[in-house]
């Protein structure tokens, strides 16, 4: 935790902290678990036992929430609004195919490709919509409030990159 304060408190771009914050989370292989992995056969190398998509897995759905929930609860209103813009800034390392099948659905014809996923932020927006909604109408777009929600949202555009 104190390595990570520190990256918080540095002022490199965000970009930057993520990379520098997902690096915590890589653990390289050693030579115990290649060979037991492998029962005895040839060595593999370079095999992290956590690697950049799984460490980005873990930093997006465990460590950010539980961070973000600890700095709410302390009142920690900078630390709050740095992981949120920490999140933000998340790049997607392993393609979701709910979340492509979500952009496909809202944004048909065109879909994932003219949309193009490629923030955490957006990724799981998408998988949040998926579970609020295809879910509990059984996938079954002519029945589900959705559209209808969208339509009746004022469009507003937004300077922000997603």
């Amino acid at each position: 935790r104190a390595r990570f304060n520190e990256i918080l408190s540095t002022t490199v771009p965000v970009a930057k902290k993520v990379q520098l914050i997902l690096r915590l989370f890589t653990v390289a292989g050693d030579d115990y678990f290649v060979y037991r992995t492998r029962f005895g056969s040839k060595k593999l190398s370079g095999h992290d036992l956590i690697g950049p998509a799984k460490a980005n897995l873990i930093f997006v759905n465990v460590f950010i929430p539980l961070m973000y929930l600890f700095s709410r609860q302390n009142n920690a209103l900078p630390q709050t609004n740095q992981l949120f813009e920490i999140f933000c800034a998340c790049p997607v390392h392993e393609k979701n195919h709910i979340a492509r099948q979500m952009a496909g659905r809202l944004f048909a014809p065109d879909g994932p490709k003219k949309f193009g996923i490629k923030t955490e932020r957006v990724q799981q927006g998408l998988l949040q919509l998926y579970t609020d909604f295809c879910l509990k109408y059984n996938s079954d777009c002519r029945v589900c409030c959705l559209p209808e929600l969208i339509s009746a949202v004022p469009q507003i555009s937004y300077s922000v990159n997603i």
